[in-house]
């Protein structure tokens, strides 16, 4: 794995006695041992070069989450910068020191990666596979072991949009923040995901950024004569911190005072996005990111391509593919326990959000797996073509090569 921090080139500048004036001695010093120890555990660059984000660990094994947001000097002196981070401390901390020490290393080419533990191969200690060249399955990864092909009659059904009559609420908008996401027994750092808020425009026509969901809606009886949603607006709004409320997969840890809803929590999420972007819902960039939002209505497939693998040992090799993914060149995240999401960051700013539908039950690693390759040894072709192959065909859609 390559580090990068993209544009946000201002923090390869900064120098030791500009972070210890702003974060204290001690706290410096003690992010330059933190940096010594390799505890920075993940490092990424927001799009416009304005935010780093890391996993850092901690004194008691704990990894935390840091954000560094950065904006120019007024006076044209370099780049004013804060942190905040996800332990106790909350803000400039050691673990804030430590990110933006190693990010100065990558940018000043210093580092160019993430330590790797003697003995073990790839990010963190865990193998990791490289995408095998013309649909080469990965060696010993066997189809059994990750598509575990469940009932094909489970369908997710979604409710259609409901239609309200326009009247003179207020509009409603909707904010997407940078969360960290830890799965129970996953063994790996946080991995990054999207928490939504609420928001409305106020009387000064900007957009309210404290808005809470217990606040924003009145089935919670708080209001208290605030201005309530447009009609509309407040059913999309309603459905959407509904399906949210389930919480999603594993824990997660955020940077705002509100707490948000996980993205990653409902298949239903996605299409919700897109019917209140439809009714005039405002979505926005938070913490984290930049840019504009962008929601597919179209959702992305999986294909499952079958070949004869070419080391000529008679194995079979399968592939899985993804089909209608738009033509966007970004770094791109599976979002659900089962995937129902991708999350794709474009490398020119913002977010787009691809709704996924699959009927294999394949969770993040595993469609991952899956893209890298599987194979059907050739002592079993028989009764995986007896048995799987036609289970398959009802599940997904399937082709030879």
């Amino acid at each position: 794995m390559v580090w990068s921090v993209g544009r946000a080139t201002w923090v390869g500048g900064l120098t030791d006695p500009e972070i210890s004036q702003q974060v204290g001695t001690r706290t410096f010093d003690r992010g330059v041992a933190y940096r010594a120890e390799d505890r920075v555990r993940s490092l990424a660059a927001g799009q416009d070069g304005l935010i780093l984000l890391g996993t850092v660990e901690g004194s008691r094994d704990e990894d935390y989450q840091a954000i560094v947001t950065a904006r120019p000097h007024p006076l044209g002196r370099g780049h004013l910068w804060s942190g905040r981070c996800s332990c106790p401390v909350g803000a400039d901390c050691k673990h804030v020191v430590a990110l933006l020490l190693v990010g100065r290393d990558v940018a000043r080419g210093v580092v160019t990666g993430p330590p790797v533990p003697a003995g073990a191969v790839g990010n963190g200690g865990a193998a990791v596979a490289e995408r095998p060249v013309s649909g080469v399955p990965a060696p010993g990864v066997l189809w059994s072991d990750v598509l575990r092909l469940p009932d094909p009659g489970q369908v997710v059904t979604r409710e259609p949009a409901r239609s309200h009559p326009t009247d003179e609420g207020t509009a409603a908008g909707l904010i997407f923040d940078t969360i960290y996401v830890s799965r129970g027994g996953a063994g790996g750092a946080p991995q990054r995901g999207v928490g939504l808020r609420p928001s409305r425009r106020t009387r000064a026509g900007t957009w309210h950024r404290s808005l809470s969901w217990h606040e924003a809606l009145p089935a919670s009886g708080s209001l208290r004569g605030r201005p309530a949603y447009q009609s509309e607006h407040e059913s999309v709004m309603t459905r959407i911190h509904q399906a949210g409320r389930t919480g999603g997969t594993g824990s997660a840890q955020f940077f705002t005072t509100v707490v948000p809803i996980r993205l990653d929590a409902s298949a239903e999420l996605v299409p919700l996005l897109a019917q209140a972007r439809a009714l005039g819902v405002e979505l926005m960039a938070g913490e984290g990111f930049s840019g504009p939002i962008r929601i597919e209505e179209e959702p992305v497939t999986l294909v499952v391509e079958f070949d004869r693998s070419p080391d000529d040992s008679g194995d079979l090799a399968i592939h899985v593919t993804l089909a209608g993914l738009p033509e966007v060149e970004g770094e791109h995240t599976y979002l659900g326990t089962p995937v129902h999401g991708l999350l794709i960051e474009p490398d020119g700013g913002g977010l787009v959000l691809v709704p996924v539908e699959q009927s294999l039950d394949l969770d993040a690693a595993r469609l991952e797996q899956a893209t890298l390759g599987l194979r059907v040894p050739a002592d079993l072709r028989g009764d995986f073509l007896r048995h799987d192959y036609p289970r398959l065909r009802r599940l997904a859609r399937v082709r030879s090569r």
